[in-house]
């Protein structure tokens, strides 16, 4: 499918961006934590939304503590199911499951766990999964007035198609409010 939207972001800005994102993105301590773990170790972690040193992830802090053990104990019941999972999108659809009743566990909070449910089980995504963030970033960089749950990777620029679907992901999310516009981008400290 032919990238039909009307891109605002230049080249040079697009490839400013993506080289910021690539020079911050942190090593990746969760993949190494999921190979040392079992699954049931890498669910709670993960439902949980710590970091493997136990420390709550930033974009997760406004959850009320009280729902993520609930979160926890619902994804655990289905740790059979999650591990016969084949797709991301299977993934997250259990996840989802999990999480629709619990108050505070919304569409970033499910798709983060399953990111990092995904990498112990080596299964990730395909397409760019949207929540607020990369939702945002998305409309901006393509003029796009509605966003569905998902965007395929071949919409996009080609500098973007070349990453993943999270990094594309991350990056709308992290530069959505550079990419708008076609100004200087400038890196933040």
């Amino acid at each position: 499918m032919e990238n039909l939207n009307k891109v605002i972001v230049s080249d040079k800005k697009l490839n400013a961006i993506i080289a910021d994102y690539k020079e911050k993105k942190k090593s990746d301590v969760w993949a190494d934590f999921c190979k040392k773990n079992d699954l049931k170790k890498v669910i709670e972690q993960a439902a949980l939304a710590e970091e493997p040193s136990g420390r709550r992830f930033d974009h997760q802090r406004r959850i009320r503590k009280g729902a993520l053990p609930r979160f926890k104990e619902e994804l655990l019941k289905e740790e059979a199911k999650i591990k016969t999972a084949t797709t991301f999108e299977e993934l997250l659809n259990i996840v989802e499951q999990c999480g629709g009743e619990i108050k505070w566990i919304g569409e970033l909070a499910c798709y983060d766990t399953a990111m990092l449910i995904g990498i112990k089980l080596n299964i990730h995504p395909t397409k760019i999964y949207m929540h607020a963030g990369p939702r945002n970033g998305a409309k901006n960089l393509l003029g796009l007035k509605r966003v569905g749950k998902f965007l395929e990777k071949d919409i996009f620029p080609v500098s973007l198609q070349k990453l993943t679907a999270h990094d594309i992901e991350a990056i709308l999310c992290i530069y959505w409010d550079q990419l708008g516009d076609d100004n200087e981008f400038k890196p933040e400290k």
